[in-house]
């Protein structure tokens, strides 16, 4: 249960669920055991509703298979933090677009990029966000299934670049192709 439940109710199977901003006691009863914790949620990040354009950070992982996971509405991939796959791997890049503030919703250019270690574009592809895809939040999400297996073994830069009128963001992040299975090659038995 929630000593606040105007900004944080509990629901059946556990879940905190924040409305507003503030702070909530949370408690927890099981048999003749109860605990309880303090939460605080703040609604806005400094900056972040006035700003034009932004984007999340970029994220790696694997889609997920059941979408009636509760946290496929938070983010639809379950992140990894390895950056090295192999060919065969099955790996989305994910992040989010907001649109901040109050004016009307615009056309969002997002381009991708994928460049090797000798700086050769090995994919470069653009894109549009039409102002309908946005979440009445501002915001859309994108994501990307990287194409592993048409790379080569190497170092790779993928690039996210999103343009609005005169607004920019871009995010970034290394990964490497490998053709030895991480797990096997640093395995006791191999």
């Amino acid at each position: 249960s929630s000593s606040s439940p105007e900004i944080a109710d509990v629901d059946a199977d556990g879940y905190v669920r924040f409305k507003a901003r503030g702070e909530a006691a949370i408690i927890a009863h099981y048999l003749d055991l109860v605990a309880n914790v303090r939460l605080t949620h703040l609604v806005e990040v400094p900056g972040f509703a006035k700003a034009r354009l932004l984007l999340s950070g970029l994220v790696l992982g694997m889609r997920r298979s059941d979408q009636n996971d509760r946290l496929a509405d938070v983010l639809p991939i379950v992140p990894t933090a390895g950056r090295s796959f192999t060919p065969s791997a099955r790996v989305t890049a994910f992040l989010r677009v907001y649109q901040g503030g109050k004016g009307a919703l615009l056309p969002v250019q997002i381009r991708v990029r994928i460049v090797d270690a000798s700086s050769q574009n090995v994919v470069d592809d653009a894109t549009t966000l039409e102002p309908a895809r946005f979440q009445s939040e501002r915001f859309a999400d994108y994501s990307l299934d990287l194409p592993l297996s048409r790379l080569g073994a190497g170092d790779y830069l993928l690039t996210f670049e999103a343009i609005a009128q005169k607004n920019s963001a871009r995010r970034d992040v290394r990964f490497q192709v490998t053709t030895q299975d991480l797990l096997k090659r640093h395995s006791p038995n191999s």
